[in-house]
């Protein structure tokens, strides 16, 4: 291959026979996928091209021929609805919805030739190829030793594999979709302390909402509240680099974190309760010139048709 295209790897087939394709097909299982199965025979084409078998958008259907289909897979203790959950998740959203490629697909996660599931604590190492500062979160937390030591999947274990949800709010303790209560029994610690953080980060972004409200009835009364909405960002980052510090546990920095954004929420209040106030002045300024000009009006009506009366009133006699 050197002599023909220098970058291509070599080490595919090698990495083949590591994989549960390569196992299985090693013990005589003639329906383990091999190369064929997955770039095709004569209309193989690149990776990059989106016509590719192996183009991202492309992967769980070329996946799912096999691991989608229950007649197939019959006999091998594997589940069929990976793809199907796949495409209600997260994941799959940005991958077909918003077209980013950069969107995990089966391969980014399980690997491509050399093909295996993630061991279980391995699992925060794959999500971390995207949510680095996630899994650095998670690693210091007490949750990590735990886990790890009551064979507890990680990241899966709070987001699931392949119909990953969107993470909100309502995950955290006492939330609609509580995770913590999984291995936390309810009125516990633990749970507890989870529940006054979601009280508090409730009351937060009801807070930030708020704020909002105001600034947009403000810049819809025609008042300018650029600079304010600006400096609200600064509330919104803090927000959202809280919701990333619930992997850490670590309720101090959680606390600092959303009273330097309560402060901010706090200013931008103050001037959009400013703005609205200045819009109200500018309606009854508005109200009494246009009172004012219309009595100006009439006088000068009144004025002009008693002129007019003057002027043709008959003369008198003599």
């Amino acid at each position: 291959m050197r002599k023909y295209h220098p970058n291509i790897r070599v080490d595919q087939l090698s990495l083949y026979w590591t994989s549960r394709h390569g196992e299985r097909l090693k013990k005589g299982d003639q329906k383990a996928a091999v190369c064929t199965d997955c770039h095709g025979v004569h209309g193989i084409q690149a990776a990059n091209f989106p016509k590719s078998r192996t183009f991202a958008w492309n992967i769980p259907q070329t996946c799912g021929r096999c691991h989608a289909d229950a007649d197939y897979m019959k006999g091998s203790g594997l589940p069929t609805d990976q793809v199907a959950e796949y495409k209600q998740g997260v994941h799959a959203a940005a991958l077909y919805e918003k077209k980013d490629l950069s969107a995990p697909v089966c391969n980014d996660c399980h690997g491509n030739h050399g093909a295996a599931p993630p061991e279980v604590t391995s699992i925060v190492y794959v999500c971390r190829q995207c949510h680095p500062s996630a899994g650095d979160l998670f690693n210091g937390s007490p949750h990590r030793a735990a886990f790890d030591s009551l064979g507890i999947s990680e990241c899966e274990a709070c987001h699931g594999n392949h119909k990953v949800v969107p993470p909100s709010d309502e995950m955290l303790a006492g939330g609609s979709a509580d995770t913590c209560i999984q291995c936390h029994d309810a009125g516990s610690k633990e749970h507890q302390m989870g529940i006054a953080l979601k009280q508090r980060l409730d009351e937060y972004v009801a807070a930030f909402q708020n704020v909002s409200e105001i600034l947009r009835q403000a810049r819809k009364k025609g008042v300018e509240v650029g600079e304010a909405e600006f400096r609200l960002q600064e509330a919104r980052t803090a927000l959202i680099h809280v919701r990333n510090l619930t992997h850490s546990l670590a309720l101090s920095e959680v606390e600092k974190t959303l009273n330097g954004g309560a402060e901010v929420i706090e200013e931008v209040k103050g001037r959009g309760e400013a703005a609205l106030q200045e819009a109200k002045f500018r309606k009854e300024g508005l109200v009494v010139a246009t009172v004012f000009i219309l009595l100006l009006a009439l006088a000068l009506y009144l004025k002009i048709r008693a002129g007019g009366a003057e002027k043709s009133s008959p003369l008198p006699r003599g």
